[in-house]
C-alpha cells in the first residue's frame, strides 16, 4: 500500500498543472499525516506517553521492579562469594540466568531516565533535551555507568563461579532509596515506612557481616580456634553442615556481635580483630538510627495525643467556668471520646496551610461535591474554600444548619 501511495503522489506530482512546489508542499504534509496517524495508533496499543513523569504510578511501578532486581545483587552476591555451597557448578546456569536478567533490568532503567521529565519548579520538564542534559551530569547517572560495566568478562579468567566480579552492580542501590522516598510520598503511613526501611538496612549489614564472617572462618579452616566453626565435617551430623544451618549460625553471630560484645573471646591474629572492630562500629550506628527512628514514632503519635487533651482541657475547663451541669459535661466528653476513637481530630486549615489557595480550593471542591449538587458550577468558586468539617457523634442531633446561597 505504501508503495502504491508513493506511485500515486508521483504521477499527480508530474502530470498535473498544479505549481510544484505547492504540490511538493501537500505531499510532505499528507506524509506526515500518514505518520503522526501511524504514531497514534502505536501510543494507543503501548500506552506509553513520550515524558514520563516521576511522580506517577507508572514509574512508581518500575522503581519496585528495578528495586527487586538491586536488592537481588545485593543479597546474592556477597553470599555466593562468602559460601561454597551456592557455588556448586549444578547452580551456574540458575545464577547465569538470574543474573542477566538483572542486568537487562538495569539497562531498561537507564533506558527510562532519558524519557522521565525532571521537574523544574515542581513541573516535570516537557523538553527532553533538558532533563536528559541534567541526567547526564547527574551522579546518579554515573553509578548507572558504573554499575553496568561489563565486568563479567573476568569470568574468562577468574571463572564463572567467581561472584566478586559483579560487586559493581551493588553501586545501583541508590535506586532502592529513591523507592523509600517515593513510597513515603504515596503512603499515608510513612513514618512507619521509615522504620521499614532502617530494619532493611540492618538486614542487609547484618548479611554482609555474616557472608564476611564465614568466608572468613572457610579461609583459615573451620576450627582454627574458638573464634571460628567446629569442622562439620568430623565432629557433627551432615544436616548441621547443610547451608541453611552455616547461614544461620553466622547470622546468629553477627547479630548478637551488633548488640553488645558478649563472646569474650580472644582473637588469634589481627584480621579476626578488625572484623569485629568494624561488625560493632556498625552495629552502634544502627541502634543509634534506630532509637531516632522509634524517637520519631513516638514524637509524632504524642504530638495528636498533646493536640487532642490541651482542647480537651480547655474545653472541661470552660464549662467549669461557666457552671455547665453534669448532663452537658457527660455529652462533651462522649463526643470527644468519639472523636478521638474514629481518628477524626485533626486541625484541617493548619494541615493545608502549606498548599497554595488553588488547590485549598480544588481540594475543598471535591471534598464537599455532594453539598453543591444542586448549584451551578460558575457558583463554586469561592464558597467550598469557607465551608468547615463539623464532626456530630452517632445519634447526635444537629442544632444548626447552615444554608449557602448567593444574592440574586
Amino acid at each position: 500500500m505504501r508503495c502504491c501511495h508513493c506511485k500515486a503522489d508521483l504521477w499527480v506530482y508530474f502530470s498535473t498543472s498544479i505549481p510544484k512546489k505547492k504540490m511538493a508542499e501537500t505531499m510532505i504534509s499528507g506524509s506526515r499525516r500518514r505518520k503522526s496517524a501511524w504514531m497514534e495508533n502505536l501510543g494507543y496499543w503501548f500506552a506509553c506517553p513520550v515524558v514520563i513523569d516521576p511522580f506517577g504510578k507508572a514509574y512508581y511501578r518500575w522503581q519496585m521492579i528495578i528495586s527487586a532486581a538491586v536488592m537481588y545483587n545485593v543479597l546474592a552476591v556477597p553470599a555466593r562469594m562468602g559460601y561454597e555451597q551456592l557455588r556448586n557448578p549444578r547452580l551456574d546456569v540458575l545464577w547465569l540466568a538470574l543474573d542477566y536478567s538483572c542486568d537487562f533490568l538495569y539497562l531498561s532503567d537507564i533506558v527510562w531516565h532519558l524519557f522521565i521529565g525532571i521537574p523544574r519548579k515542581g513541573i516535570p520538564a516537557a523538553d527532553l533535551r533538558i532533563s536528559r542534559k541534567q541526567y547526564f551530569r547527574s551522579t546518579q547517572f554515573k553509578l548507572d555507568i558504573l554499575s553496568i560495566i561489563p565486568t563479567d568478562f573476568l569470568y574468562f579468567v577468574w571463572g564463572i563461579r567467581m561472584a566478586a566480579v559483579r560487586l559493581n552492580r551493588l553501586l545501583r542501590f541508590h535506586r532502592v532509596q529513591e523507592l523509600f522516598e517515593r513510597t513515603h510520598v504515596h503512603s499515608t503511613y510513612a513514618v512507619y515506612f521509615r522504620f521499614l526501611q532502617v530494619v532493611l538496612y540492618s538486614i542487609i549489614v547484618i548479611h554482609f557481616n555474616c557472608c564476611a564472617y564465614y568466608a572468613l572462618n572457610y579461609w583459615q579452616g573451620f576450627g582454627f580456634d574458638l573464634w571460628t566453626f567446629p569442622n562439620f565435617a568430623n565432629t557433627t551430623t551432615p544436616e548441621e553442615g547443610n547451608f541453611i544451618n552455616l547461614y544461620l549460625r553466622s547470622f546468629q553471630w553477627a547479630l548478637v556481635v551488633l548488640a553488645k560484645d558478649v563472646d569474650g573471646l580472644v582473637y588469634a591474629n589481627w584480621y579476626e580483630c578488625v572484623l569485629r572492630i568494624f561488625v560493632t562500629l556498625e552495629g552502634t550506628f544502627l541502634l543509634g538510627a534506630g532509637i531516632a527512628i522509634a524517637e520519631h514514632l513516638l514524637a509524632a503519635k504524642n504530638r495528636h495525643l498533646e493536640a487532642y487533651r490541651h482542647h480537651l482541657d480547655a474545653v472541661k475547663q470552660y464549662m467549669a467556668l461557666r457552671d455547665v451541669d453534669e448532663h452537658m459535661q457527660k455529652r462533651v466528653r462522649a463526643w470527644f471520646n468519639y472523636v478521638w476513637e474514629q481518628k477524626m481530630f485533626t486541625d484541617e486549615q493548619a494541615d493545608l496551610e502549606i498548599l497554595p489557595p488553588i488547590l485549598r480550593l480544588a481540594i475543598a471542591k471535591v471534598s464537599f461535591q455532594d453539598t453543591f449538587q444542586v448549584h451551578s458550577t460558575p457558583k463554586l468558586v469561592t464558597h467550598p474554600s469557607k465551608i468547615k468539617l463539623q464532626v456530630q457523634k452517632q445519634r447526635s442531633p444537629v442544632l444548626r444548619k447552615i444554608t449557602i446561597s448567593t444574592p440574586i
